[in-house]
């Protein structure tokens, strides 16, 4: 068993949601050193990453997990997160409203040198391949897929498939969206709490399950824990739909 583990999202929300219970699942198998960082500004696209990057702007709240509690720093650099120590995992995302529109993915080449030129020692470069909009949601960001879930999430998968993949950096793929689509197939559209972000115990724990399998490579067959008000039968349902999606994440399976 992997005794350390030490993370770094550059992200934003949905960055948060599949962070916030990370520490507890890695924890719960074992793991004893635990470093997580995650570089957070609201709704913040590939774009305004390379931005930052390029000014070296204070621009981000900086939430580390460093004992099991998240501490929140405000105005940080990225560049002083990526040097703060060597990380093991490193991933990025799109924009949620970005992320089945696959022409916006290519700002992702700059901000992987950059992510380059600072990184200490090895480390494993990561995507999160993020979720579609719960069908209820009324926003703009919406609209590109005709506000249908099912279009969005091909949409994703499309983008990942044409824009990530090839990009051979990327090691791993976290894949959240097709979790999150299978767990949808059993529970139905209950997943959000407000319509894109993910539900605070089940959802988020998912989205959790996929960085410490798909981003990790931990077996998460043996995770006990589960966040408060999510039962055993859903930690089930959790550990087997982010398993189905690591094996198959280009597809919705049955479990």
């Amino acid at each position: 068993m992997q005794k350390s583990v030490k993370i770094l999202g550059i992200g934003n929300s949905f960055s948060v949601d599949c962070m916030e219970y990370v520490y507890k699942i890695l924890k719960n198998l074992g793991v004893e050193d635990i470093k997580l960082g995650n570089l957070y500004i609201g709704g913040c696209p590939l774009r305004s990453h390379c931005e930052n990057a390029r000014g070296d702007l204070p621009a981000y709240e900086y939430w580390k997990n460093t004992d099991d509690e998240w501490q929140i720093i405000p105005d940080f650099k990225m560049s002083d997160a990526i040097k703060e120590r060597e990380w093991d995992y490193i991933f990025t995302q799109q924009q949620s409203g970005r992320s089945g529109l696959a022409e916006t993915y290519d700002d992702v080449d700059e901000l992987t040198a950059y992510v380059k030129s600072l990184a200490k020692g090895n480390y494993v470069y990561g995507w999160q391949m993020t979720w579609a909009y719960a069908n209820y949601f009324e926003n703009p960001n919406f609209e590109p897929y005709d506000n249908d879930q099912d279009k969005m999430y091909s949409a994703i998968l499309n983008a990942v498939q044409t824009k990530i993949l090839p990009r051979k950096e990327f090691e791993r793929l976290i894949p959240s969206g097709t979790a999150i689509q299978n767990a949808r197939a059993v529970l139905g559209d209950v997943l959000n709490r407000d319509g894109f972000h993910l539900s605070y115990d089940f959802g988020r724990f998912i989205a959790g399950l996929c960085v410490v399998k798909g981003l990790v490579g931990l077996d998460i067959d043996n995770v006990t824990y589960a966040p408060e008000g999510v039962d055993e039968e859903k930690r089930k349902l959790a550990i087997a739909a982010a398993n189905a999606a690591c094996k198959t994440p280009f597809a919705v399976s049955k479990l």
